[in-house]
């Protein structure tokens, strides 16, 4: 299974290309998944189809699919400044599923940003963002790891990842996670 992916490596590698390039890239490549599953999906409805190719239909099908995600993530992050720090991401399933209203908190050794920065919630497509000003918190650049907590409406942790966030402002940072 081969797909012209080219117009997006280009257009991440690229130094000075542009969110529009980048998505049109993203679409580009998507139709032509989007083409190749439906060309294969009619192959294989006729009668001397050879085996596999409902499943090679489907790996086409999602791989569409997962650039159409891809895509509509890029679309949704925030613009980072040099003097702001950005995490950003989404939480899922173990099934993959977004998990929609989960409170993701941060929390960092000091315990700097737990006191000043409050959870936010899911989105309806399980994505959250947290935006940190530099000069709001500047003692955390002296201990810059921080980290993720995940709960329900009831406060049940859902996830904790023990991998560190590092924060530096003018970075954007993403972190997916997968609720238990």
């Amino acid at each position: 299974m081969s797909t012209n992916i080219s117009p997006i490596v280009a257009a991440l590698n690229a130094r000075n290309q542009s969110q529009s390039l980048f998505l049109n890239a993203i679409e580009s490549s998507q139709s032509e998944l989007k083409s190749r599953a439906a060309g294969l999906a009619r192959a294989a409805k006729l009668k001397n189809a050879p085996p596999g190719l409902r499943l090679r239909a489907a790996r086409y099908q999602a791989l569409a699919n997962a650039l159409s995600d891809t895509r509509t993530a890029f679309a949704r992050l925030p613009q980072v400044s040099a003097d702001s720090f950005v995490l950003t991401g989404r939480v899922t399933t173990a099934a993959g599923k977004p998990l929609a209203n989960a409170k993701v908190a941060l929390s960092d050794a000091k315990g700097i940003v737990n006191a000043r920065v409050q959870p936010v919630t899911t989105d309806a497509a399980g994505y959250y963002n947290f935006t940190l000003r530099a000069a709001e918190f500047p003692g955390l650049a002296e201990a810059p790891e921080m980290f993720v907590a995940v709960t329900d409406a009831n406060n049940r942790e859902l996830a904790k990842p023990t991998q560190p966030i590092a924060y530096a402002p003018g970075k954007l940072a993403v972190m997916p996670i997968v609720a238990r």
